[in-house]
Parts: C-alpha cells; structure tokens; sequence
C-alpha cells in the first residue's frame, strides 16, 4: 500500500506542473533481453498487441505491460491527506 501512495503522490506532483510520465517496467522478451523503452512505450500508444525482441526476435505481448497506476477513490483521499 505504501508504494502505490508514494506512485499516487508522485503522479500528482507532476501532473500539478504540466509534466508527462509514462510509468511502464522494463520489457524484457523470455530469453531476457532487455527491450528498448521508447519503442515499447511507442508501440503500446500505437495500440500495437506485440513487440519483437531486437536481439533473438522472440515475439513479446505487450498486452501484458503494466500501464500506468490508476487509483480509485480510497486512494485518493488517503493521497490528499498526506
């Protein structure tokens, strides 16, 4: 619960100074390679489903990424006292 506060607050804070965030964990394909983060974030806002690893091209389904936190209303006003 702490972190997804401190995600929360952090969020906030630079919404509150016209800054944008794209919040996604590294992708890595199942051998492990690392992917590079602008192609993967390009892709996910293309509405693209899959990525192909640039070192062994293994598939990777970018359905599966963690998209940014989304916070519902007990969060929230937990957030705002803070």
């Amino acid at each position: 619960m702490e972190k997804k506060c401190f995600k929360g607050l952090l969020e906030k804070f630079l919404s509150q100074r016209n800054i944008n965030i794209s919040p996604y964990l590294p992708v890595t394909c199942s051998v492990g390679h690392l992917q590079e983060r602008t192609t993967v974030i390009k892709r996910i806002r293309e509405g693209k489903e899959f990525i192909f690893c640039e070192e062994c091209g293994k598939k990777i389904n970018l359905l599966k990424v963690e998209k940014p936190l989304d916070l519902g209303e007990t969060d929230t006003g937990k957030i705002r006292k803070r």
